[in-house]
């Protein structure tokens, strides 16, 4: 019976390994989680039955990824139910609420975990909350204020994290490509014969 389960647990492993060229990094990862946040947005402003918001550029005056990946996940969250982004124009009046946002904190948590009978494997998590508000233009009141937190994660062999970031995953996937058919068909061919051996016994 243990045998059983050894090889069990090797046919896992070599399985879930397979997947290792669908593998983001740890910066996509944490973009996943940015655009995910930026569509929770879109969801808290649609219940207030908004359809259409101006951005506040003060929002989006850093030039950096990180608030251009949240503004694509606000903008796609809303326009997947008909909403409506926009780039504020102060020379313009309008009476469309402005949405401001501020990233408290982004951040991605990388933790090795040691498993029975097989290699270690590396538990990621991607961690964004960000505050934003909602306000008329007109009468400064303000319509949505709230903080909103989401989580990512996954669990990849220590081996294929190291090839992600020494940016050799191609390689690394074309020779475990190559061997996982070998390997797969011997532990079946394995468990095949242990169960008639065994039966032809009795």
């Amino acid at each position: 019976m243990k045998i059983y389960f050894i090889f069990v647990l090797l046919l896992f492993d070599i399985l879930k390994l397979s997947g290792t060229e669908q593998i983001k990094t740890d910066e996509e990862m944490l973009y996943d989680c940015l655009k995910q946040t930026g569509e929770k947005i879109a969801v808290e402003i649609l219940k207030q039955q908004i359809d259409s918001i101006y951005i506040e550029t003060s929002s989006i005056s850093k030039d950096d990824n990180s608030n251009f990946i949240l503004m694509e996940g606000i903008a796609n969250g809303l326009k997947n139910e008909t909403g409506r982004l926009f780039i504020m124009n102060k020379e313009k009046e309008s009476s469309i609420p402005i949405l401001a946002y501020t990233i408290l904190f982004q951040k991605i948590t990388v933790e090795e975990k040691k498993r029975l009978l097989s290699e270690s494997f590396i538990k990621r998590k991607a961690q964004v909350r960000v505050a934003f508000r909602v306000f008329s233009p007109s009468t400064g009141e303000v319509l949505i204020a709230k903080e909103i937190e989401n989580s990512i994660g996954d669990e990849i062999s220590k081996k294929a994290y190291t090839n992600l970031n020494k940016k050799n995953i191609e390689s690394g996937t074309f020779f475990l490509n190559l061997v996982e058919p070998v390997v797969v068909t011997a532990i079946v061919a394995g468990l095949m014969y242990l169960f008639y051996s065994k039966k032809n016994s009795k």
